[in-house]
């Protein structure tokens, strides 16, 4: 039987694929994602067929570049944390030194004191915290504050805000926390200093975890709606490329996002007022015909017309990510610079990003008359 010829037919099958069946044109993996990486990085919109050739790669390159970016926003947002932890340990410290707290030792159930009793660590606004092993303070005193702390001789008394009393042996923390227990400056900022390291830890791993698995999430409950849509325009179209765009459409609404909070421009929901468009855009684009349609605009084909990604462009951005990087971490508020920034790199990428545009118009309107 004779085989059709695609030469008489017309289309071949692989132009009826939808999008982000195309089978893609770099190596597979996140290492052939390392140009897409660079110029999402960069400021995707002004490369203006970014989104076209993302769409056509594969899913396991914009889940890289979701984890490369929960990287750098952990280290980011860590960095600032560690600074005002280490701030709070030095600020501890000063305070404990200036307090002179006594040493308190329990030993086989009972606590001693090195310093005159009753020792009154805090007695005002309904909260009492004293060391008495010598019996002058007692239930009935505890009666009195809302809230209260009292060491004596052989237990611990303590009231919280809910009203309710309890006393416990000084033999069973002895038991639970080894014998004997000594409590002095030392001793208290070693335990601060510990809990905050592990605070820090798990606050850390909690930061990346969230900037993947939810920024994950968002992207993927937004995109559910914008393909539906996309089905309905185009059918066929696959969620691929809908999550693939909803990723690398990040970045630009963070910077954005930044940029407005120099001027304490914050509320609830401005990372979506600022996302929704972006991705419905670049979603437009991704999903342009690969044929051209009658009365189409320049814009459109340009849009269209595959173009290299050309990733030294992604340098004329590094002076304002790297500033916006170390705002993140020293908090300097300099928003003069950072805009000043800000204005060049998004002016120097337009223009690079129109050039072609306005240089297709230039040739296509011809010489001048009588020239």
């Amino acid at each position: 039987m004779e085989q059709p010829d695609e030469t008489r037919t017309g289309t071949p099958p692989e132009a009826e694929r939808p999008p982000d069946a195309t089978p893609p044109a770099e190596p597979a993996g996140c290492l052939g994602s390392l140009d897409l990486w660079a110029t999402a990085l960069a400021l995707a919109p002004f490369s203006p067929t970014f989104y076209r050739t993302a769409g056509r790669r594969r899913v396991i390159g914009a889940i890289g570049f979701l984890v490369l970016l929960a990287i750098f926003l952990t280290i980011f947002q860590s960095i600032g944390l560690f600074r005002n932890t280490l701030g709070g340990m030095d600020e501890l410290r000063a305070g404990l030194e200036s307090a002179e707290i006594p040493e308190v030792t329990i030993a086989n159930g009972r606590a001693t004191v090195d310093a005159p009793q009753p020792y009154v660590l805090f007695d005002q606004e309904g909260t009492l915290a004293v060391l008495d092993t010598t019996g002058t303070y007692s239930l009935a005193d505890v009666s009195r504050y809302d809230v209260a702390f009292i060491l004596t001789e052989y237990t611990l008394i303590m009231k919280g805000d809910d009203g309710d009393i309890q006393e416990a042996p000084l033999s069973e923390l002895n038991a639970v926390f080894g014998d004997p227990i000594v409590v002095n400056e030392e001793t208290i900022a070693s335990f601060v200093q510990t809990f905050l390291a592990a605070f820090s830890v798990i606050a850390v791993i909690s930061i990346f975890l969230w900037a993947v698995f939810g920024n994950l999430f968002y992207v993927v409950a937004i995109g559910l709606v914008y393909w539906g849509i996309a089905s309905l325009v185009r059918k066929g179209t696959g969620f691929a490329i809908v999550l693939i765009t909803g990723i690398y459409a990040l970045v630009p609404p963070l910077v954005a996002r930044f940029l407005l909070g120099q001027f304490n421009v914050r509320f609830p929901g401005l990372f979506t007022l600022l996302y929704l468009p972006l991705f419905g855009a670049a979603l437009a684009i991704a999903l342009l015909d690969d044929e051209p349609g009658p009365m189409e605009s320049r814009l459109v084909t340009s849009l269209r017309e595959p173009r290299p990604l050309r990733v030294w462009r992604a340098l004329i951005a590094v002076p304002l990510l790297i500033d916006i990087a170390l705002e993140l971490i020293f908090q300097w508020q300099q928003w003069r610079v950072t805009w000043a920034l800000a204005i060049l790199t998004f002016g120097a990428l337009f223009a690079l990003s129109a050039w072609p545009l306005f240089q297709e118009e230039g040739d296509q309107a011809g010489p001048a008359p009588g020239v």
